[in-house]
């Protein structure tokens, strides 16, 4: 039936709380981490700004956007796709200009800044800007939402381009949420920021509403922001300075010249690019599924020595693999609703005997119902509940569609859905917020009760006792330890009665107007810009304690 890891974890092991005191402890609970390793970053040249303290401030939010459902043929004002045209003219920040220019500074902008002479002799700050053309990226800091259904292309013919149109139809509908408040500004000089989103998986259109709020919010807070989208094909587009999605669909990313991006550009070229000013960017990875969160774009980072935000290559690779996660946790003592693994080589040689034992297991667990999903996506993609032996083929074929080995998970009726914000690097000292909880309008939490308006509702702060409270953060500590996580993730629950099972782990969540993760944040004092900015501090924070001397010929063991 697939691998299953070893023989001797298959025992189910249900966590309950308020176990007696001498019950067995959850792996990985001292102050150094347990089971965990990570990659280290590859030495490079360059110099590193000086770490500023996090500005928590709350300032008042702007007006939310208008929201509501407006039907499938009208989509919402914030979501409407227009032309660029459509948009406010930009004056000279829309000028062409170079990408290595664009990395280092605002478009139209001098070297120097406006300014009078002898500030720094008189006890006054350089000017951060020109006093007289206030860039467009300072606006109200909304986070973007929604995307629109792309025509469909020569490129949309992948096992992933149907499931696109189905969650972009979807988010072209999701009401963008009202009065999340941004940072202000820090005076100190900050390093620049390239915000990858998009990318050649199922949740390209998801990558590009979390990667342009993420843009927005740092460029409020008066950070150098370069956007950079990762088209279907894997090409890198440089697009141009002042550019904001200001609620267009994501399907308008679909032509990236036309929104005068430049490229498309290699991979190699465009990670040359990137290494080539000084100082050199950070990247904020908002990438999500594979290439984005399986450890890919983090090697190709790493091998060219870039700083990156969120997990490294291990982490990452784990995280994203539901089965090897699974694996690893249950090794490490955490509970795990228990599973079979299907390849789909397995399937193609003997459906009915895969069937067989599918049956076998679901009948040892006293529920016919299976959750049935791809191991290497997220969103819900590909997810299917089979009620009965007759649905697990069905599920099995829309779960191959987008990847090649399958999960079939043992059904928790009655379950709750919740959901944890993790921020850290160093394993002693991370932060933990939430739980929050889904409600979810179907029977599980699949696609469409996710983008479906109205249909699910989400709590940044579940109602639940605090010694479940308690647990529920030990065992995200345990596993974001685990697995070698660093930077931020979100951790995934579900709790029936007094158990609690750990689901799955998410090294890039999202940052979508319905994503939990920067709403829990809100407990740390965080607002929407500040927890973007303190993700860019532990990249920071990593590239200056991961730095290592490059080898000579007289330092190999010869």
């Amino acid at each position: 039936m697939g691998q299953r890891g070893s023989p001797r974890l298959r025992c189910r092991r249900r966590y309950r709380i308020g176990a007696r005191a001498g019950g067995r402890r959850l792996g990985g609970d001292r102050g150094t981490g347990g089971s965990w390793a990570r990659l280290p970053l590859q030495p490079f040249e360059g110099r590193l700004g000086r770490r500023r303290a996090r500005d928590r401030r709350d300032i008042s939010p702007r007006a939310g956007l208008r929201g509501g459902d407006q039907g499938a043929t009208r989509r919402h004002s914030a979501l409407a796709p227009g032309a660029p045209a459509a948009r406010p003219t930009l004056g000279r920040q829309r000028l062409p200009q170079s990408v290595r220019r664009s990395l280092g500074r605002r478009a139209g902008r001098p070297a120097r800044p406006q300014g009078k002479d002898g500030r720094r002799r008189h006890g006054q700050r350089e000017a951060r800007q020109l006093h007289r053309q206030r860039p467009a990226g300072h606006g109200g800091g909304r986070p973007a939402a929604g995307r629109a259904r792309p025509a469909r292309g020569p490129r949309e013919t992948g096992r992933g381009a149907g499931i696109r149109d189905r969650v972009r139809r979807r988010l072209d509908r999701v009401a963008p949420r009202r009065g999340l408040r941004v940072s202000a500004a820090d005076d100190a000089p900050r390093a620049p920021i390239a915000v990858l989103f998009g990318g050649p998986s199922a949740e390209h259109d998801v990558s590009i509403v979390s990667g342009n709020a993420i843009a927005d919010a740092l460029e409020t807070a008066d950070q150098p922001v370069q956007r950079i989208l990762i088209d279907l094909a894997g090409g890198w587009w440089w697009l141009p300075a002042g550019h904001r999605r200001d609620g267009r669909a994501p399907a308008v990313y679909d032509d990236p010249a036309a929104l005068g991006a430049q490229g498309p550009i290699s991979a190699g070229v465009a990670t040359d690019l990137l290494r080539a000013p000084q100082p050199q960017p950070i990247v904020f990875v908002a990438l999500h599924g594979p290439f984005g969160e399986d450890g890919t774009i983090q090697g190709m980072l790493q091998a060219a020595g870039l700083a990156y935000t969120g997990a490294g290559v291990t982490a990452s690779a784990i995280g994203m693999d539901k089965a090897v996660f699974k694996r690893l946790a249950r090794g490490l003592g955490l509970p795990v609703v228990d599973w079979r693994e299907i390849s789909q080589s397995r399937w193609d040689a003997g459906q009915d005997a895969v069937l067989a034992d599918l049956t076998a297991f679901a009948e040892g667990t006293g529920d016919p119902r299976l959750m049935i999903k791809p191991a290497r996506l997220g969103s819900s993609v590909g997810m299917t509940l089979g009620h009965s032996p007759d649905e697990y083929g069905p599920a099995l074929d829309t779960a191959f569609r987008f990847d090649t080995l399958a999960l079939a998970e043992r059904y928790v009726s009655d379950a709750r859905d919740l959901e944890v914000s993790v921020v850290g690097n160093d394993p002693a000292r991370l932060e933990l917020y939430g739980p929050g909880e889904i409600i979810a309008g179907h029977e599980f939490y699949d696609y469409e009760a996710k983008y479906t308006p109205g249909l699910s509702e989400t709590s940044p702060r579940a109602e639940v006792p605090e010694r479940t409270r308690a647990m529920i953060h030990k065992i995200a500590r345990d596993a974001y330890r685990g697995i070698g996580a660093e930077g931020f993730a979100r951790i995934d629950f579900l709790l029936r009665g007094d158990e609690v099972y750990l689901s799955e782990i998410n090294t890039i969540p999202g940052f979508t107007p319905i994503s939990l993760f920067p709403v829990m944040c809100a407990d740390g004092g965080y607002d929407f810009a500040g927890i973007c900015r303190r993700i860019v501090e532990l990249a920071e924070e990593r590239r200056r304690t991961m730095l290592r001397p490059v080898l000579t010929p007289g330092d190999l063991p010869r």
